[in-house]
């Protein structure tokens, strides 16, 4: 029973959570102030959905004195992976969906849950790695000196996103 309870309790609080993230709050669709997100990224447009995406060309031209050459390989960058994250989404939202009327059954077929979990769990890993190689793809056309100050803006935002708000 209390397994029952436990996983019932984490679907819900994955599934909520999803949820959270992908709900479109304040002025930025995403709950986030530009000015906690850093100039450094852009928004990935209703297309694909609400949330950041990483390496806008305007944003990083002015940030990083980018030349004209540069922002051109950037936005081809970004619409590649623009097309490969929307197939990660379109492959997610459905099993959202299937997750969310799994625990609404009156009776949750636990060994479902799980494997919908694992399915979501592996997008999302696939996921983090795609953002992971698009940031690398987008340093490769940054000189040296343009890497290194987006670096040290990375770890500016980073700093900020772990203090707590008072």
């Amino acid at each position: 029973m209390k397994k029952l309870i436990m996983i019932t309790a984490m679907g819900a609080a994955l599934l909520f959570t999803a949820d959270a993230l992908h709900a479109r709050r304040g002025p930025g669709g995403d709950g986030d102030t530009r000015e906690r997100r850093g100039d450094l990224h852009g928004r990935m447009g209703e297309e694909c959905g609400p949330g950041t995406f990483f390496g806008e060309p305007q944003r990083l031209k002015t940030a990083l004195g980018l030349s004209d050459e540069q922002v051109k390989k950037i936005s081809a960058i970004n619409e590649d992976y623009r097309r490969r994250f929307r197939v990660f989404r379109d492959d997610i939202s459905p099993l959202h969906g299937k997750l969310r009327n799994e625990l609404l059954k009156p009776k949750i077929d636990l060994e479902e849950v799980k494997r919908l979990l694992q399915k979501i769990a592996d997008i999302n890993v696939e996921i983090r790695l795609l953002k992971i190689k698009h940031q690398l793809d987008i340093e490769l056309a940054l000189t040296p000196e343009q890497r290194e100050k987006l670096r040290g803006e990375k770890r500016q935002m980073r700093g900020r996103q772990h203090r707590p708000e008072l």
